[in-house]
């Protein structure tokens, strides 16, 4: 069954301070069974000294490895759609669209999601908070992002608190989480004609 959780129940029973490469295994364990999921989010941005937290909603999509899609429907249009090594960014607003490479999780946070087992224990640290909860510290000095910590919900991921490089506490709760196949093209992106399209990865 998708998301069921596979690592043995001595794993699942981790205690409080285990060793990071333990605690790896587990998440790793944890996030195996996650072929593609796809749901809706709610996301909090905490501005350092602003006095109301910024708030978005949307969509998102993903399959495993690396494939990834964040659609943003309130209170603006943007999309992220991640695939083959590269990152889209469409700012349907601003009627732009860039084009990054991105090498693994690392480059962002949301597609821990989606790595595979290697990858997750050569480019993160981890350690477990509790049975459901595990705080992930990317290796790579120029990461796209300081922390996240991720929790659990029995099997599904619940929600996700990253840190980012300029100390920005960004809260999501994932909700409606539903595992049926995705539509073809899901990961695809082409610029529209009428938008102003930037490479940063020639």
């Amino acid at each position: 069954m998708f998301l069921r959780i596979l690592a043995c129940a001595c794993l699942l029973a981790l205690p409080h301070g285990a060793g990071a490469a333990d605690a790896a295994e587990v998440l790793a364990g944890r996030l195996a069974p996650l072929a593609q999921l796809s749901g809706r989010f709610e996301q909090t941005v905490e501005n350092g000294g602003a006095a109301t937290p910024a708030r978005s909603a949307g969509r998102f999509s993903l399959r495993r490895p690396d494939q990834f899609r964040w659609e943003i429907t309130e209170p603006d249009s943007q999309l992220l759609v991640a695939s083959d090594g590269v990152l889209w960014h469409y700012d349907r607003d601003l009627a732009t669209a860039t084009r990054r490479r991105f090498d693994d999780g690392a480059a962002a946070p949301l597609l821990l999601l989606a790595a595979d087992a290697p990858a997750l224990a050569e480019a993160f640290d981890v350690e477990a908070l509790g049975p459901d909860r595990y705080r992930v510290v990317p290796r790579a000095a120029d990461a796209g992002f300081r922390e996240a910590e991720l929790a659990f919900a029995g099997a599904p991921p619940a929600s996700m608190r990253i840190i980012d490089r300029l100390g920005q506490a960004i809260t999501i709760r994932f909700l409606g989480l539903d595992e049926s196949p995705l539509p073809g093209g899901t990961f695809e992106f082409t610029p529209p004609d009428d938008v102003d399209v930037y490479r940063e990865d020639d």
